[in-house]
């Protein structure tokens, strides 16, 4: 019985893995077929924060593919509200903050979708030696090519 819980687990633990990574690779593509083969894959997942979080980044992302302003506004605004709604329900997830600041740097200025820059900066400068290594990568290498979070900022 041990042998089974311990192989759904990692099971589970992988699966999680993959998601993220596939998600932060879709999240930076522009490619509107992936973005929504994405939305449909996590729309279909359990209900839960981290879901949440995944689709309001996807759904800001899939904004900027579509060709009437009002769609546009009004799909970003849907990613906006679910992402804000668990930022303010998890405010020490680093990992939604780090979505947060991907889409504010990437944001229209006139959306005015850019005021927690500078506070998310810091907090996952503050909080990046404690991330587990696959979040710590995936931060790394975004750094790489950010004009707000700098690879010298993470260690």
């Amino acid at each position: 019985m041990l042998k089974i819980i311990i192989v759904i687990s990692v099971l589970i633990l992988c699966q999680q893995h993959t998601d993220r990574k596939t998600y932060y690779e879709v999240l930076s593509e522009t490619s509107p077929e992936r973005i929504d083969q994405k939305i449909a894959e996590i729309e279909k997942a359990t209900t839960s924060s981290i879901k949440k979080a995944y689709l309001g980044g996807l759904y800001m992302k899939k904004a900027s593919f579509l060709k009437k302003p009002k769609d546009k506004l009004d799909m970003f605004n849907k990613g906006k509200n679910l992402l804000e709604n668990e930022i303010t329900r998890n405010p020490n997830n680093a990992e939604y903050r780090f979505i947060r600041l991907i889409l504010q740097e990437h944001s229209p200025i006139m959306l005015k979708y850019n005021t927690n820059i500078e506070e998310d900066k810091q907090f996952i400068v503050k909080k990046f030696s404690s991330l587990d290594k696959e979040l710590q990568r995936i931060i790394k290498d975004y750094s790489n090519t950010s004009t707000i979070l700098i690879p010298t900022l993470l260690h």
